[in-house]
């Protein structure tokens, strides 16, 4: 690739500004890998390629590099997938970069694989059309549990209970549109969360930031829950519930 100019299929898993105009994107294409993709003069007013720079997006990039630079290039590109039904759902949304950051956290640089690329952009499509559903959280889980597998960390062979193993096989092979219709189950999905992010943070050394932004979330969620609880207490009746009858009102 180097010196010449490639056309590759890519997810966009993370951008950061550099100087004053320019995008720096993490790409992971279907030739190269993960590679640094440098956006020229994009946040200009009139800039282009903004949408295909952004997190999260299935897209055809046109890149260019020379030999030594620090990153390739942008010249072109075209929008396949932004997946904007997972877009419209906030928790949906944090789920969907979930998925670009595990892609991130356990892939090297330049480094191809395109079977990633493909279960990548399979399972941002599959949670594209289960957004605002509990699936999308189960669909993140399965793809965590694949790229583990992918990655040389597979958690396939872990014990787990004969209740649980029809879920656990599911979860590593099975279709991802069954996948996405899966109920709510909050207990299982809990323990599904906590054994992908703690292998997470045991292999990557650091926690996912998307899963720390979830679990605030449902913690500030919980807290309000319980508040409108404590406000739905009819006040005639709030300062004298823990008594008994006959000195709740005051007779005997």
């Amino acid at each position: 690739m180097r010196g010449r100019q490639t056309v590759v299929e890519a997810v966009v898993i993370g951008r950061r500004e550099h100087r004053e105009t320019d995008r720096v994107a993490i790409a992971y294409t279907d030739a190269f890998g993960k590679v640094p993709v440098r956006f020229g003069g994009v946040n200009r007013p009139a800039g282009k390629l903004k949408a295909v720079s952004e997190p999260m997006v299935w897209t055809e990039l046109r890149l260019y590099a020379r030999h030594g630079a620090e990153f390739t290039t942008a010249t072109g590109g075209s929008l396949l997938s932004s997946f904007p039904r997972i877009r419209s759902d906030f928790s949906s949304t944090l789920r969907g970069l979930e998925v670009c950051e595990l892609l991130d956290r356990l892939t090297p640089m330049w480094k191809p694989n395109p079977r990633k690329l493909r279960l990548s952009v399979e399972c941002l499509t599959a949670m594209d059309g289960a957004a605002g559903s509990p699936g999308v959280a189960w669909l993140s889980s399965a793809y965590a549990l694949r790229l583990f597998k992918s990655a040389g960390f597979g958690l396939r062979e872990k014990r787990v209970s004969e209740e649980n193993r029809a879920l656990w096989e599911l979860l590593h092979e099975g279709p991802l549109e069954e996948i996405g219709r899966l109920p709510e189950d909050r207990d299982r999905q809990g323990r599904l969360d906590y054994l992908v992010r703690h292998s997470v943070e045991r292999i990557a050394d650091r926690p996912l930031r998307s899963a720390e932004l979830l679990d605030r979330i449902a913690r500030e969620s919980a807290s309000g829950k319980r508040r409108e609880a404590g406000d739905a207490v009819d006040p005639k009746t709030a300062g004298t519930a823990g008594l008994p009858p006959r000195q709740a009102t005051g007779t005997r």
